[in-house]
C-alpha cells in the first residue's frame, strides 16, 4: 500500500444461517456533532446506531480493498503491499471465482461497474486517477479526478455507480464526487463533513435514499481501532446518523449494495497497524476478518 491514507453475495438465507463473525474488539460510543458553516462551536447530536456484520465467504488470497455489484456477481479488487500487478476477480454468492483479470490501476481503492465496464481508482503517489476498464482487463481510458491538477488530482477511496453516474469518495477535495462518465464532470457533491475525530474514509454505496460511506479514527491495532459506517441523506447531503460496529464485528474497506443489502469486504491492512498480512507468508494477521467479504446489518 501507498503512505497515502487507505482504508480504509449474494448468498440466501442457508449461507447466512451458517455464517460466522469475527471475534475482535469492544467499541467504546462517543457522541458526534453535526458539523456546521454559520459560527457555531457545533452543531446537534447525530443519530447514533450499531451495526453488525456476518460473514458470507472469503476472497482468493490477496488483499481485497474494493468491491462493486454487478447483475453476474461481485467484483472484488485488492490493494497489494508487494508491489505485484493488482488482481480482480468476479466472483459468484459462494465466493468461487468466475473470472481473473487485472488493471492498470495500483493502490487500488476504489471499483465501481456500471455502463458494462469497470471504473477502478488509483491511489498511489505516482499512479491517480480512474481506469475505465473492459470486462477482459483493457484500459479504455485513464482520466484524473475532476476538479484537481491535470496529472495527479488527488487519490480515491472508494467507489460506487448510481443512476447512471460514477460516485467517488475523493481525497483531495474530501468530497463524494457525482461523476458524468461522458463529459468527466462534477454535477454534484457531498462534503465528508466528519464529525471530531473520525479522519478516515473508505468505500461507499446508495441503498435507497442514502448514501453510506466508510469512517474511522487513528489507531494503532485492530482492538483499537475505531470504525464507523456514516449514512448520508442522498438529495442534501447532510449526515442523518453514525454508526458503530459491535464487539467481534469485521472491519470494513470496500462497500457495494447487492441485492439490497450492504456488503463490504476487509483487506486485512490499516494505516498504523502491523501491515504484515499472513496468506503470502508476510507476517501475522491484523484483522480476524482479513480476506472476508460480510454483510453489514443496520442495527438499533
Amino acid at each position: 500500500m501507498s503512505t497515502t491514507t487507505r482504508r480504509h453475495v449474494l448468498a440466501g438465507g442457508a449461507l447466512l444461517a451458517t455464517a460466522g463473525v469475527a471475534v475482535g474488539r469492544t467499541p467504546a460510543r462517543r457522541t458526534f456533532f453535526a458539523p456546521v458553516s454559520t459560527g457555531e462551536e457545533r452543531g446537534p447530536p447525530i443519530r447514533q446506531r450499531t451495526a453488525t456484520t456476518r460473514k458470507l465467504f472469503k476472497c482468493p488470497a490477496g488483499y481485497p480493498n474494493a468491491l462493486s455489484s454487478s447483475p453476474d456477481g461481485l467484483w472484488i479488487a485488492e490493494q497489494r503491499v508487494d508491489k505485484a500487478r493488482e488482481r480482480i476477480w468476479r466472483v459468484d454468492g459462494t465466493g468461487a471465482v468466475l473470472q481473473t483479470l487485472s488493471s492498470d490501476a495500483t493502490d487500488t481503492s476504489g471499483i465501481a461497474y456500471g455502463n458494462g465496464v469497470l471504473w477502478v481508482c488509483a491511489n498511489s503517489e505516482t499512479n491517480q486517477g480512474v481506469y475505465e476498464t473492459s470486462r477482459d482487463g483493457r484500459t479504455l481510458a485513464h482520466r484524473q479526478i475532476p476538479l484537481g491538477p491535470a496529472q495527479l488530482a488527488g487519490g480515491c477511496h472508494g467507489a460506487t455507480w448510481h443512476d447512471g453516474f460514477l460516485w467517488v469518495t475523493a481525497n483531495r477535495p474530501r468530497a463524494i464526487l457525482r461523476i458524468d462518465p461522458k463529459t468527466w464532470t462534477v454535477s454534484y457533491l457531498i462534503p465528508f463533513g466528519l464529525p471530531g475525530g473520525l479522519t478516515r474514509y473508505h468505500g461507499c454505496a446508495v441503498l435507497g435514499d442514502s448514501m453510506y460511506m466508510v469512517s474511522g479514527g487513528e489507531s494503532r491495532t485492530y482492538a483499537e481501532g475505531q470504525t464507523n459506517l456514516i449514512r448520508y441523506d442522498l438529495a442534501t447531503g447532510v449526515i442523518r446518523e453514525i454508526f458503530d460496529f459491535a464487539p467481534g464485528s469485521c472491519d470494513p474497506h470496500g462497500l457495494t449494495v447487492h441485492d439490497g443489502r450492504l456488503i463490504a469486504c476487509d483487506s486485512g491492512l490499516h494505516p498504523g497497524w502491523d501491515s504484515r498480512y499472513d496468506v503470502h507468508g508476510l507476517g501475522k494477521r491484523t484483522s480476524p476478518s482479513a480476506g472476508w467479504v460480510f454483510e453489514i446489518e443496520l442495527g438499533t
